[in-house]
């Protein structure tokens, strides 16, 4: 933070003071949790057990899609729920995020803001690829330069939809953010949302990051449009029994 102002410097750097460093167990946890992730997601490991494994899970009815997608999110990414975040105090916000950081830590860090800023530049570049593939038009205006953190699209049949990629190797984790009126931050506006909550169970995340290839995100744009015109033709009842449909109905609809 840059500031010409001494009263301001001064009550920042008080407070800055009296935070703690992170502690060498929280150092070590954070390390393990980057690598564990880092080496259940590697291309070659996902490819012959991760994947692999999955799909067992998924065939014998253990875990759906969205439950796999669930523990992914919670646990591989460390992701904290906008609805818990929702709910926590000033206390316990300190408590989690007020840090002191030492040189070392701080240029790490400004150095991993100078590569965001290049894996934004060829995340946007992939949108818009995979924009002109699923021939979905631009919302944004052309001055506006976005820093996408998920990249959305509206599907009838969100558990056919998950299936589907998932049976050709695309594993999309279903992270869903709740509608606003119903978190407690926003109690005092709460009112009806039909159409919001309707969005909300429709929308999925599309894979856009920096490190597809332009057949990757062809690859991704065929499978979404096929499923689609599919999604079309299901009984949600009959999908939302186990979050999944036996694949020989899925080659039934196909051959339809």
């Amino acid at each position: 933070m840059l500031t010409n102002n001494k009263v301001l410097y001064d009550k920042i750097r008080e407070n800055i003071n009296h935070l703690p460093y992170p502690s060498g167990i929280e150092i070590i946890y954070r390390v393990m949790i980057f690598l564990t992730n880092w080496f259940f997601t590697h291309p070659v490991f996902f490819t012959y057990f991760t994947y692999p494994f999955l799909r067992l899970l998924v065939a014998t009815r253990l875990m759906t899609l969205r439950e796999i997608s669930y523990y992914f999110q919670k646990y591989s990414r460390g992701v904290l729920q906008l609805h818990k975040m929702a709910k926590i105090g000033e206390e316990e916000f300190v408590r989690m995020f007020g840090k002191r950081f030492t040189n070392i830590q701080a240029e790490i860090g400004l150095k991993q803001l100078r590569n965001y800023d290049e894996r934004l530049r060829c995340d946007r570049k992939n949108v818009k690829i995979l924009e002109g593939f699923i021939g979905k038009k631009p919302v944004l205006p052309k001055d506006v330069v976005p820093a996408y953190f998920f990249y959305y699209t509206f599907v009838d049949n969100v558990e056919m939809t998950l299936k589907r990629f998932f049976k050709h190797g695309i594993f999309i984790y279903g992270a869903h953010y709740p509608v606003l009126s119903d978190l407690d931050m926003f109690s005092k506006y709460r009112c009806d949302c039909p159409l919001a909550c309707d969005a909300a169970k429709r929308v999925i995340y599309l894979p856009f990051r920096s490190h597809l290839s332009v057949e990757d995100l062809f690859r991704i744009a065929n499978v979404l449009s096929g499923k689609l015109f599919i999604s079309q033709r299901v009984l949600y009842e009959k999908v939302s029994r186990y979050g999944l449909i036996d694949d020989e109905d899925d080659e039934r609809w196909e051959k339809s």
